[in-house]
């Protein structure tokens, strides 16, 4: 990764978990991920997924932190896909502008990779 790819910024571990929406082979595809860390310009998630490094992604992110649940939505582009030894895909996003915090949604279900 150049210096120009690298982040600035300190990324947190929340516990988030959502559903990721991108396009592939001409259809949608939707599917369960949680956040391993994120910060306000990006994330890195962990998914049975393998994103498409480049193409544009969608994310409805929800949790609990500090006893309130969240959730919003953020977009943004697929920048590095690192295949992991348990099956699974890690991968980093970075948004297009920022997580929108006037998002609305919530979920009762637990996600899990």
């Amino acid at each position: 990764m150049n210096k120009k790819d690298r982040r600035i910024t300190t990324r947190f571990g929340l516990p988030l978990q959502g559903v990721l929406t991108q396009e592939q082979e001409g259809q949608e595809i939707e599917k369960i991920v949680v956040v391993k860390d994120i910060d306000g310009e990006g994330a890195y998630f962990l998914a049975k997924i393998h994103p498409v490094i480049g193409k544009k992604a969608k994310l409805h992110l929800m949790g609990v932190f500090n006893q309130a649940q969240i959730s919003f939505e953020v977009a943004g582009t697929v920048l590095r896909v690192d295949e992991l030894k348990d099956g699974t895909c890690g991968f980093a996003i970075k948004f297009a502008d920022g997580w929108n915090p006037e998002s609305s949604g919530s979920s009762n279900g637990a996600a899990s990779v």
